[in-house]
């Protein structure tokens, strides 16, 4: 009797040992089970967090401003252009980033000499190459010989955009504008003197007028 009893005792024990260890088991892994469940709910609610982060601004690309390339500019500007003809032919080669921009170009006579005056402006055609590949070219035939004009003068090339150029005789902002300048001797048909008059591109020493 106490063999029998003893054995199923211990039979007993044996068998509730498992089963004692699964309900432990299950007790202590409940609470890792509902911390690695809420892990894996705070991950996707980070990442929508992330995804509605303001983007950077936008910053826009810098432009160079015009540039002339003053020693292919025809004539040349190294030297007094004398002229007694009836026409002066400029041309100056020039690179810009024009895009979304209207550029100028806008030849000036007398400036700095007292009384500057528009002579010509020129919309100047779009690019859309890069800057450093660009070979482009303003020309513009002035007939300067009607009658009006003699003396010593200057002209003035100006390219930029539209809105930096002061009632087409200055730029408002240099620094975004590129110009060059052309010293001229005009003498009436007939005459080939290259001596300068006294007080030659002096301010105020204009002579003549244009139309």
């Amino acid at each position: 009797m106490t063999d029998s009893t003893t054995t199923s005792t211990a039979r007993d024990r044996q068998g509730a040992t498992p089963l004692s260890e699964r309900v432990l088991t299950v007790a202590l892994s409940s609470p890792l089970s509902a911390l690695a469940r809420l892990s894996l709910l705070v991950v996707p609610m980070t990442c929508a967090a992330g995804c509605l982060d303001t983007p950077p601004d936008y910053t826009e690309p810098t432009r160079n401003p015009p540039v002339i390339t003053t020693g292919l500019v025809v004539p040349s500007t190294s030297s007094l252009v004398v002229s007694s003809g009836t026409v002066i032919e400029f041309t100056a080669p020039f690179r810009a980033d024009d895009i979304g921009e209207r550029l100028l170009a806008v030849f000036v006579l007398d400036q700095g000499l007292g009384n500057p005056v528009g002579i010509r402006s020129l919309d100047v055609e779009s690019d859309t190459r890069p800057f450093a590949e660009q070979k482009r070219t303003v020309t513009y035939d002035w007939p300067w010989n009607n009658g009006t004009l003699s003396g010593c003068h200057t002209m003035t090339l100006i390219i930029s955009d539209q809105s930096n150029i002061d009632n087409f005789i200055q730029p408002i902002k240099a620094e975004l504008a590129a110009s060059v300048t052309w010293f001229l001797l005009l003498q009436p048909s007939g005459e080939t003197s290259d001596t300068l008059p006294m007080g030659c591109f002096q301010p105020h020493q204009t002579s003549g007028t244009t139309q």
